[in-house]
């Protein structure tokens, strides 16, 4: 019996220089060819650089997002709902990626790129505060 084996590429295939860079879905064998589907897309925080989180804020009301767009740069302000300790700005100058597309929620969504230990000082505060937003100038 002759096995024949043709040296063709599967569809897809990427060349090494289109590769370089990129993250492996998964574990790959040695010598088996790189396809688009084994390679993750790049990730929305990439430019963002090394450390960067993206972080869910809910804002305690629709107001507090009056002008607030993609791309701008706020403060995220905790404010105790009892008034029993002054508003204190949690994260600083940081970017919204998302924002919602209807304001029908009690507590507004917002999506921010911060550190990990902005979010983790913005989950924190969310126990006992409201948030609302400062834009930066």
């Amino acid at each position: 019996v002759r096995v024949r084996i043709l040296a063709t590429a599967p569809d897809h295939a990427m060349s090494t220089s289109e590769a370089v860079g990129r993250k492996v879905a998964g574990p790959m064998r040695a010598g088996e060819p790189i396809t688009d589907y084994r390679l993750l897309e790049p990730s929305a925080l990439d430019g963002y650089g090394e450390g960067a989180v993206l972080t869910s804020v809910a804002l305690s009301d629709a107001g507090g997002l009056t002008g607030v767009q993609v791309g701008d740069r706020i403060d995220v302000v905790a404010v105790d709902p009892h008034g029993e300790s002054r508003a204190e700005v949690v994260a600083r100058d940081v970017e919204v990626v998302t924002v919602p597309s209807t304001d029908e929620h009690d507590a507004v969504p917002i999506g921010i790129v911060t550190t990990e230990k902005v979010a983790l000082d913005l989950a924190s505060a969310a126990l006992e505060s409201r948030f609302t937003v400062m834009q930066s100038s």
